[in-house]
């Protein structure tokens, strides 16, 4: 097994580096004959986390710094989306030096050439990361649509009216994000299976630290960890145990009450109320006896019917 079945905060990097061989070996032997995803979406790693408590939720994503990113600046699409004013962010670009930007979008553009269904798929597949500018954050999930969700490439905010910009932008390509709020389950982009082992496990260990001061109470609400691919099994790196297995706690309303029938006394009920004696039980338990038997009769009891032909003659008692 890959668990580490022990309350600890810190994953062990032997039990990740048997995990990180696995998958690889698994993707070796499910590949064959099957076709090539040319946008990499099977070889990301994911940690999936299940939370004892769901937490509040964020409209907007928590960033994790990773020491090795997933997306090189020098082998990837990145797409920058705007305000109106795209020449002024081209100019920020060449002032700062900021080197990764493949493409400026704005969103009157997105507004008026990415109507369709079809044209936003292809914007998807067309770039490996968004970034868009914070201020136009909220209004990217009535444009962009469901495909962006569904792949796990919503843009990412940054602020781009810092003093230093083009910092902002490095902090966003080399890190991960988090969403917190839609549930007990969160998946989190640690590497990829073309990565070196070390780097994977060091991503991971820079994943964990972030995690802990994100979700609130730290590791104490996380419940399990699992690695795994988009079309993979989940493998086992975590789970928390409770601090006092052997502990049971009860409640009131848990505790099955035995009904007392209307022969039975309540003998045992009144010695746990007032322990002080057995004549004081006898002569309690007397009088319930006594008042479930007594029953008043009613003014006119009715004694017998005779039908004769159709008119019902009775005769009735005399009172009590």
């Amino acid at each position: 097994y890959l668990c580490c079945w022990k309350m600890s905060a810190r994953i062990e990097g032997v039990q990740t580096k048997k995990a990180v061989l696995a998958l690889r070996q698994y993707k070796q032997k499910t590949s064959k004959g099957k076709k090539i995803d040319l946008l990499g979406n099977d070889d990301v790693i994911w940690l999936l986390l299940s939370l004892k408590k769901i937490p509040p939720a964020s409209m907007r994503p928590k960033k994790i710094a990773l020491p090795c990113g997933l997306f090189p600046v020098e082998s990837s699409e990145i797409c920058l989306i705007t305000k109106d004013n795209k020449q002024a962010v081209k100019e920020l670009i060449e002032q700062h030096n900021i080197v990764g930007i493949s493409k400026i979008i704005t969103v009157r553009k997105l507004k008026t050439d990415y109507k369709t269904f079809e044209r936003k798929r292809q914007l998807c597949s067309a770039y490996d990361l968004f970034l868009t500018d914070s201020s136009v954050y909220h209004l990217l999930p009535g444009l962009l649509g469901k495909e962006f969700f569904a792949r796990k490439k919503f843009p990412r905010p940054v602020k781009l009216t810092k003093k230093n910009p083009k910092k902002e932008i490095e902090q966003a390509i080399n890190s991960t994000d988090v969403h917190l709020g839609l549930g007990q389950c969160t998946a989190v982009a640690v590497g990829r299976l073309n990565f070196d082992i070390e780097d994977v496990v060091s991503n991971i260990e820079a994943a964990c630290k972030g995690l802990s001061s994100c979700i609130p109470g730290g590791w104490k609400r996380i419940q399990t960890v699992h690695m795994k691919t988009s079309n993979s099994i989940a493998l086992p790196l975590y789970k928390s145990l409770p601090d006092n297995p052997n502990l049971i706690t009860t409640t009131s309303h848990q505790v099955n009450r035995k009904r007392l029938s209307k022969d039975t006394t309540v003998d045992t009920a009144l010695s746990s109320l007032s322990p002080s004696g057995t004549a004081e039980k006898e002569s309690s338990t007397k009088k319930i006896k006594v008042a479930k038997r007594q029953v008043k009769p009613s003014s006119h009891k009715l004694a017998s019917v005779r039908v004769k032909g159709s008119k019902i003659i009775s005769k009735r008692n005399r009172k009590v």
